[in-house]
Formats: structure tokens, sequence, C-alpha cells
């Protein structure tokens, strides 16, 4: 799926290079998929991706390092189109 059929004004280009979070919910299963992308003190990219249930405290997370923001956005790509083929509907972007 292209990068168009995801949200193409909600996803980050590469040369933004700046902080972002990208949320993503299902409303039938009240899942959520949340993907953060800070810079660490190193200048290497962590991209941290949390899911769970609304109004649980069950859930789980995991971080990933990368060393360009490009090659972070091509990983949050992967995810949004997961996510749309899952039914997710993206509820928040901060960039």
């Amino acid at each position: 799926m292209p990068r168009e059929a995801c949200a193409p004004k909600l996803l980050p280009n590469p040369g933004q290079e700046q902080p972002f979070r990208i949320r993503w919910e299902c409303e039938e299963t009240n899942r959520y998929y949340e993907v953060h992308a800070n810079l660490d003190v190193f200048g290497i990219w962590v991209l941290t991706k949390a899911w769970g249930r609304r109004g649980s405290a069950l859930g789980n997370s995991s971080q990933h390092a990368y060393q360009s923001f490009a090659d972070a956005v091509s990983m949050l790509d992967e995810v949004a189109v997961r996510r749309v083929k899952r039914q997710y509907i993206q509820s928040h972007v901060s960039l």
C-alpha cells in the first residue's frame, strides 16, 4: 500500500527531522497503537511503539534505534500500512 493511502498529511516527511507522536485507535476492539520518535543524546533516532486496550492496564511497548530520521520514518510507514489494514484510524498526531 503506498504511503499516500495511509494519511499523506499526517505522516512526517523524511526532510522534517523533528520528534513526533502518532496514535491509531480501533473503535471495534477498543485498542490503540502509538508511535513516538525522539532523538537521544547520542544523535540516534529512537522509535517507541506502544499498544494496548483503552481502559486497561495491560499493554506493551518496544523501542528500536535508527541511525537516521529517514530510517525511522520508513519503519513508521510500515506501521501505518499495518494499522490501516487492521481497521485502525489515526486519531492523534504531534509533529
